[in-house]
């Protein structure tokens, strides 16, 4: 108490504060408890009345706690014999004096993600407009509650200025996200420097607030792509019954996350969030489809939809009433979008050397099938696969040497060589983390796509012809994927399979043009095959192999696909000439692609003619069949001109 003017008052003069009520002629109890000094000033000096111990800056030691309102004051005489240790001897009314701010049993609620935060109905003494609040865990501390505010400001949980001193408000443009708890809320009179001296000056407690909501630091581990979602143990502060939780790149951001399946049918459907909760906001489900996003981490956002908790009131229905951050979340497994395209040759050993996604782990194992029907529809109890890639179509599970440090990518490899048709493939993950038995190649557990494969190559079964002698050997619309003008085809016996071991087949491989559409033997012996009449087999070796290693396509080993055949034949001649004969010699299987059809004997026509003309009469050359020897059996048959 300071300045006191009135006459005879002096140096040692001493005041105790009371309740209003109270006579100062008739104390009877002691001075206000929340008055420093117990409510009794030390003797006064220069006419300041101090209330409890002061420091060397002059401030009070002791904080003034006393509720706000009205009260008495009463004088001791200090130079009378006593010394004012009664309060008998305080007989004299000095005045009253007004201790300003806010009652102290305030009680208020606030739930994280919800803005702006506001409370309203504030009582007290001498509020007046500009008045602030705080949220803090003690008043008087160095700093605010963070999450509570602008986080931009440099003192945290600091309202903005009061407009009639009654309803206070924060920044409203930022969601309540502090950590869910009870905070002391306390006060600073527009007549101090609050914003300048910061949450210190905040030494008035106004009451509590309580902060609902989960804890953020939850770390809910790892969710493997193809695997169902659901989420237990969340913790926090009034948690209830139909609460929800949602998976977002950021919490409250307007977009969903693709790949994260809505939970069962509710009130409200919302692509990325959970059912509504049925333990008390404990555990939450996002029904039986399977997660399939991006691989990555996401935040695990909460909505309190209202339950049993009157504080909140959110209807759970857009993705903004999901602000409030409850932990994060990782999705492990192969990224799609990294792995279009993937290539597979016909005819070579299946290796993908990098596969991209994230937390890939040993054990894992890839499926393949062709393109269609997406990995998580599959309805067949056994998987579709493609059983002429790898073992079953399955992968060599996945060991350490092919994963990298990071697990961000892995190199895959399917036992034994490629043979299944060019096309499009997809290819199906399965992880040992989710507790399958990824060997068994069970559709169930191969519910996440990791990318898309292209089997490239031959398509099988063509045919081609030469004549005998012939030179150079063209043939032209050879059919196949990701052709490259650097394939090779490769003429061996038809008796003998691609991929054998020769010696020299230097002469019997033809040079590709026309991208790969056209191939050409320049020599006339094409390594001894277009002498003799017969069949041969046409083995592939692809470009692409031979663009990465220039010794590829130069033994017989790198032509391992079996693309069709060629027939080498006699040309047809005769000779004008009365009584000449004309021989025809040419591959049974060029005439008959699949047997023997029992027919004995062919009709020519002339080279302009179409078969379905009836005028000239055609000849008939009669057949006969010779016996296989290496090159397939062959049709014989001679005509003579007659006169």
């Amino acid at each position: 108490m300071t300045k006191s003017s009135a006459t005879l008052l002096h140096d040692g003069d001493r005041l105790i504060a009371v309740e209003d009520t109270d006579e100062c002629a008739t104390l009877y109890r002691g001075g206000l408890r929340g008055v420093p000094g117990s409510g009794i000033s030390r003797g006064a000096s220069g006419g300041v009345f101090p209330f409890g111990d002061i420091s060397a800056d002059g401030a009070p030691v002791q904080p003034l706690v006393q509720g706000p309102g009205t009260y008495k004051l009463c004088w001791c005489d200090g130079r009378a014999s006593a010394d004012c240790s009664d309060i008998q001897q305080f007989k004299i009314e000095a005045g009253r004096f007004a201790i300003l701010g806010p009652l102290q049993t305030h009680e208020f609620n606030a739930t994280v993600g919800t803005r702006p935060l506001c409370v309203t109905g504030v009582e007290g003494f001498g509020l007046q407009q500009g008045d602030l609040l705080a949220v803090v865990s003690s008043c008087g501390v160095a700093q605010g509650v963070r999450g509570i505010g602008s986080s931009r400001s440099v003192w945290q949980g600091i309202s903005t200025p009061s407009v009639d001193g009654n309803a206070f408000c924060w920044d409203p443009l930022s969601v309540v996200a502090a950590v869910p708890g009870v905070y002391s809320l306390c006060w600073c009179s527009s007549r101090m420097a609050c914003v300048d001296k910061g949450t210190p000056q905040f030494k008035a407690l106004a009451g509590k607030i309580r902060v609902y909501g989960p804890y953020p630091d939850h770390d809910f581990g790892a969710v493997v792509r193809g695997a169902r979602l659901s989420l237990t143990g969340i913790t926090g502060v009034g948690l209830g019954r139909e609460d929800r939780l949602a998976i977002m790149s950021e919490c409250g951001d307007e977009s969903t996350i693709s790949g994260i399946p809505a939970g069962p049918a509710s009130e409200h459907s919302l692509p990325g969030a959970s059912s509504v909760s049925l333990d008390e906001g404990r555990s939450f489900y996002w029904g039986t489809e399977p997660v399939t996003a991006t691989p990555g981490v996401y935040s695990v956002c909460w909505c309190g939809k209202g339950g049993s908790n009157s504080h909140t009131f959110s209807s759970c229905s857009s993705p903004s009433h999901f602000a409030a951050h409850a932990g994060s979340i990782e999705v492990v497994g192969p990224d799609p979008s990294q792995n279009r395209g993937l290539l597979l040759v016909r005819g070579t050993k299946g290796v993908i050397p990098r596969l991209w996604g994230r937390g890939f782990n040993v054990g894992d194992v890839f499926a393949v099938r062709r393109s269609g029907e997406s990995c998580t529809n599959l309805t067949a109890t056994r998987g579709p696969w493609e059983t002429n890639i790898g073992s079953g179509g399955l992968s060599e599970a996945i060991d350490s040497d092919a994963m990298d440090s990071t697990r961000a990518f892995v190199g895959v490899v399917f036992r034994g060589r490629v043979l299944s048709q060019p096309g499009a493939y997809q290819l199906c993950w399965c992880s040992p983390v989710s507790g399958a038995n990824c060997g068994a190649g069970r559709l169930e557990d191969f519910r996440a796509l990791a990318g898309t494969l292209r089997v490239v190559g031959p398509e099988p079964g063509q045919v081609f012809a030469c004549a005998r002698g012939e030179a150079p050997c063209t043939i032209n619309g050879f059919k196949s994927t990701q052709s490259t003008y650097r394939d090779r085809l490769l003429i061996v016996r038809l008796d003998e399979t691609c991929g054998t071991d020769r010696i020299d087949v230097s002469q019997s491989i033809g040079e590709s043009t026309h991208n790969g559409e056209t191939f050409t033997w320049a020599t006339e012996a094409a390594g001894g095959f277009m002498i003799t009449a017969g069949s041969y087999r046409l083995c592939w070796c692809s470009g692409v192999l031979q663009a990465a290693s220039a010794q590829t396509c130069r033994s017989s080993r790198d032509f391992t696909v079996d693309a069709g055949m060629l027939h080498v034949f006699d040309p047809y001649v005769c000779s004008p000439s009365t009584g000449s004969s004309c021989h025809l010699l040419l591959p049974s299987l060029m005439a008959y692609p699949t047997s023997n059809s029992g027919a004995t004997s062919l009709t020519l026509i002339a080279a302009t003619g179409l078969c379905s003309e009836a005028d000239p009469p055609p000849l008939r050359v009669n057949l006969s069949e010779t016996p296989d020897v290496g090159h397939g059996p062959l049709l014989n048959g001679s005509l003579t001109i007659k006169q």
